[in-house]
């Protein structure tokens, strides 16, 4: 065999070992990539946001939020029959200890908009009924940062 056929069969060799640890590699990333789907799926990521009403004066919700908890973008209340009373969007304010019912946080660094109500006006009375609350917001998770929704339901008192 002459010299030049022997760089021919070991440049050939070379590529078939690149092109082959390519190969495994995205066998084994797809294989990863499925098992931590199973295992996401088993055992689903727990709430990192907490919603707590309350009355003393005024219908007030109390957020608490763990560790992962990044901001939140969303609240929305709604009456026993899933009809929307009041929507606020503040686009990833960061994490608000308290909001209350009808009012927007004016805290630094905190923007809330109302949606719902669109023209602007007071949400409708919620004292005697049984709300919902939904909080939306982003956390870290098992793939990075991702959205995350909570909701409770709770009878607010007269």
């Amino acid at each position: 065999m002459s010299r030049q056929s022997q760089a021919v069969v070991w440049v050939w060799v070379g590529v078939c070992l690149v092109a082959m640890s390519a190969t495994c590699g995205f066998v084994g990333y797809q294989l990863w990539t499925g098992f931590t789907d199973v295992r996401d799926t088993l055992t689903p990521e727990k709430t990192h946001f907490a919603v707590q009403g309350a009355v003393n004066g005024q219908v007030t919700f109390h957020l608490t939020y763990d560790q992962a908890a990044e901001s939140l973008s969303t609240l929305t209340v709604l009456d026993d029959s899933d009809q929307v009373l009041w929507v606020i969007d503040g686009h990833a304010v960061g994490l608000v200890p308290v909001v209350v019912y009808g009012e927007l946080s004016v805290a630094p660094g905190v923007k809330w908009r109302q949606v719902v109500p669109a023209d602007g006006s007071p949400p409708p009375d919620v004292r005697g009924k049984r709300i919902k609350v939904v909080v939306e917001g982003k956390c870290h998770s098992h793939f990075g940062v991702g959205p995350q929704q909570v909701e409770t339901s709770f009878d607010v008192p007269k």
